[in-house]
């Protein structure tokens, strides 16, 4: 069986692979009630780091693209957004982590447009094991509305191209938000931005800055179980920018703040990491 389009009464549904008889797997991706978009997938082995559980960055990956998945099955793709003088970036992002996924592991992503905060769009996630419906992690995010080409801040109630979100589900973990980093950090490293890094919108993409930070967490804690992870982006990274890595512990050793600067001394990016 090739590749599928199926509609349905809740809405466009894809599926990928084979029967089972012929030895595939079938992934399905769906709307259902509230605009909720449902995504089956697994982790492969390249998105799995030495500890055989999903990369961090990987994860901030596959979820933006679910996100973008679910705006391109409603009409909304970025060519669409473009054509309407609008850009979606993703500002701030909390995830809450009971574990993360492992290595071949099947798992089940949904995902969700929440009232407006303020002047940002929201958007939940959440990620279960498929074979059990454990709750692997779940995230809070905050996007911004912008003009493409002069990044100038656009109101939510500008974006009417699609009905105002009106669910919502409780969330358990720390919303995203402002969070305040350590003084006088330490600086650890100075990060090139690479064509590798860059996506579609012109800048290094949102999951690429969760591995700058990563690869400067203090080698003994790389190996740790983190309970949380929060990140915020200023100021976009373009290409050949060199960005400076400082980090630091808080009192008690239980979160790792990284804070990477433009050589202007402008944020690029601030994250959090919690054990």
């Amino acid at each position: 069986m090739p590749f599928v389009i199926l509609w349905g009464q809740k809405g466009l549904s894809k599926i990928w692979g084979v029967d089972r008889l012929s030895g595939m797997k079938e992934y399905r991706q769906f709307h259902s009630e509230h605009n909720i978009f449902t995504a089956e997938t697994k982790v492969y082995f390249g998105q799995s780091d030495g500890n055989a559980v999903m990369h961090l960055h990987h994860l901030l990956l596959l979820t933006s693209q679910i996100a973008v998945e679910d705006y391109d099955i409603r009409g909304l793709g970025f060519k669409f957004l473009l054509e309407h003088d609008i850009a979606l970036l993703l500002s701030r992002l909390s995830w809450k982590i009971d574990r993360l996924p492992c290595d071949n592991e099947e798992i089940t992503v949904r995902t969700w447009e929440e009232a407006p905060r303020g002047p940002q769009l929201t958007r939940r996630f959440e990620i279960t094991a498929t074979a059990t419906g454990e709750r692997l992690m779940s995230a809070d995010s905050l996007w911004m509305v912008v003009q493409p080409e002069s990044r100038r801040i656009m109101r939510p109630s500008q974006f009417t191209l699609r009905p105002a979100p009106d669910y919502s589900e409780p969330y358990d973990g720390v919303p995203a938000g402002k969070f305040t980093v350590p003084e006088n950090m330490e600086l650890l490293a100075t990060r090139t931005i690479y064509a590798s890094d860059l996506d579609a919108n012109g800048h290094a993409n949102n999951s690429r800055y969760a591995a700058f930070a990563l690869d400067h967490i203090p080698a003994e804690y790389q190996n740790r179980k983190f309970t949380g992870f929060r990140i915020n982006y200023s100021k976009e990274a373009k290409l050949g920018d060199e960005i400076q890595i400082f980090g630091s512990f808080d009192d008690d050793n239980r979160m790792f703040f990284i804070s990477a600067r433009h050589q202007s001394g402008e944020i690029c990016f601030e994250a959090e990491f919690r054990w």
